[in-house]
């Protein structure tokens, strides 16, 4: 869910007759059936809503929350949907976000095998805070106020702030894969 400027891109699939075929975006003036599909997006980002791209069903939706949303947040986000095989969605955002990831949270996930394409620092007003299951603030006495109804768990891990110390990014890289493993392990375990 977003909630800034939205670019809505429309795509049309048709069907043509006597073709049992699909054509996008147009085809003949003699078309039998139009489907539409809208997706809004803010521009040049992937849509809020969307989780991690395996077929499974989330059934877990999980925030994670520091400062800046350019570092320690944005590493558990990724590793969180691709160590949750789909039966997580994690989000990230930031009480103050630095509106750009950091180049040593990039360094060590690329280094991990993992990509943060999609991702991008943003605030806690920009994702539903309010549905998630469980919200983990990451540290440095981040404020993360819970909206009114707020029915999920919050949960505290101090995880050090690496800052530009490519070494020490990797350590908590390493610290941060062991906390969302652990988290990761309790949830699915209630699904059984």
């Amino acid at each position: 869910m977003y909630y800034g400027d939205l670019t809505v891109r429309v795509d049309v699939v048709v069907s043509t007759p006597g073709t049992g075929g699909l054509q996008t975006n147009g085809g003949p003036p003699w078309v039998t059936g139009v489907a539409a599909l809208l997706v809004a997006r803010p521009e040049g980002k992937e849509p809020m809503t969307q989780g991690p791209k395996d077929s499974v069903v989330p059934r877990f939706d999980v925030l994670f929350v520091c400062v800046g949303n350019s570092c320690r947040s944005q590493m558990a986000e990724a590793l969180a949907n691709r160590l949750g095989h789909g039966r997580v969605r994690a989000w990230s955002a930031g009480s103050r976000p630095a509106g750009v990831i950091s180049a040593v949270a990039q360094d060590v996930m690329r280094e991990a095998g993992l990509s943060m394409d999609g991702q991008w620092s943003k605030g806690l007003e920009e994702v539903p805070v309010a549905v998630m299951d469980v919200v983990v603030t990451m540290g440095c006495e981040v404020e993360c106020p819970m909206p009114k109804g707020f029915m999920g768990r919050l949960v505290e891990w101090n995880i050090p702030d690496p800052g530009d110390d490519q070494q020490f990014g990797r350590e908590v890289g390493v610290l941060i894969e062991r906390q969302v493993t652990a988290l990761l392990a309790e949830l699915q375990g209630g699904l059984r």
